[in-house]
């Protein structure tokens, strides 16, 4: 069965749009690197000259050169760098989709097992973008989205793939997309499920495919292999739970959580993993150094550790 999404999706290639390693999208990619670096120089540069600047300000307005010294940086970087920040983000996740590559190409380069990585399609937006938030700093030149770093920091296990949406003609950086219909949606994640190393749930709205999906995993998995993406929003998880618990989805209830402070840079801010009696264990996510996928990678211990002991 796996087998047959594979070949599927190489022939749908030239429908989803076969990614382009052209020295035009390269070169887009660079110069949207170039625009957000240049859009976090003036906080790191203008200080530097704040007291070159001060002189003739001072001689001509007196004690107001400090204030309007600020007032016109903040205003500079309101106006110019911030706008140039953002579209160089936009520029590095166009050229980012159009270089990324099919699941039928990923698996066919990787032989592992792969990852599946479940969601509701319209999570697709907070995960698969490029940070925008003004950040002068490492981190503000960070150009990976969120889901391309749970890609790189769960690759370990094997190549992160899921479904597409069917609205998208175009593929994702990130989990590498296998477009499937309303028709044969669910017998795709149940060939992908059963082949995979790992299952990622992110929880969102609990719509009647994500109960489903949920049903499946907890049926044809162990419980080592399924985790949990907690939402930022806890509201959103505290719904979940309550709706999951009371239909008995999970031979467990789900832990309690609230908001933890420090992680401002993604959707989620917990895993949760199962031990051999689906009994749910909870990691929190707090994120507060320029490297998103280290600080990951180091929450993510105790998960990793569980998984190689099963």
């Amino acid at each position: 069965m796996i087998d047959s999404i594979t070949r599927r999706g190489e022939r749908e290639g030239d429908r989803v749009g076969a990614p382009l390693h052209s020295v035009a999208v390269r070169v887009q990619m660079v110069i949207g690197w170039l625009l957000r670096a240049i859009a976090s120089s003036p906080v790191i540069v203008l200080p530097a000259f704040a007291h070159t600047l001060f002189q003739p300000l001072h001689r001509a307005i007196g004690w107001l050169a400090w204030p309007a010294l600020f007032i016109a940086i903040y205003l500079f970087v309101r106006l110019c760098a911030l706008p140039l920040y953002h579209f160089g983000g936009h520029l590095v996740l166009a050229a980012k989709r159009r270089l990324a590559r099919s699941a039928a190409e990923v698996m066919a380069r990787d032989s592992r097992p792969p990852v599946l990585y479940l969601r509701t399609f319209h999570s697709d937006h907070a995960a698969g973008r490029v940070s925008v938030r003004y950040a002068p700093t490492l981190y503000g030149l960070n150009l990976r989205t969120e889901e391309e770093s749970l890609a790189r920091v769960f690759a370990r296990y094997g190549p992160l793939v899921g479904l597409g949406d069917p609205a998208e003609d175009t593929l994702r950086p990130g989990a590498a997309r296998i477009h499937s219909t309303d028709e044969r949606w669910q017998a795709d994640v149940i060939a992908l499920m059963d082949q995979a190393r790992l299952v990622i749930l992110r929880i969102d709205c609990c719509s009647d495919a994500l109960r489903w999906e949920l049903r499946e995993s907890v049926t044809r998995l162990e419980p080592h292999q399924l985790l949990l993406l907690v939402p930022a929003d806890y509201t959103t998880y505290h719904r979940f739970c309550d709706q999951i618990n009371a239909e008995e989805l999970l031979p467990h209830p789900l832990p309690p959580f609230t908001h933890v402070a420090g992680n401002v840079r993604l959707s989620f801010m917990a895993v949760i993993y199962f031990c051999e009696t689906w009994t749910p264990h909870l990691a929190t996510i707090s994120l507060f150094h320029s490297n998103v996928e280290r600080d990951l990678a180091a929450d993510l211990k105790p998960v990793f550790a569980h998984l190689d002991r099963a």
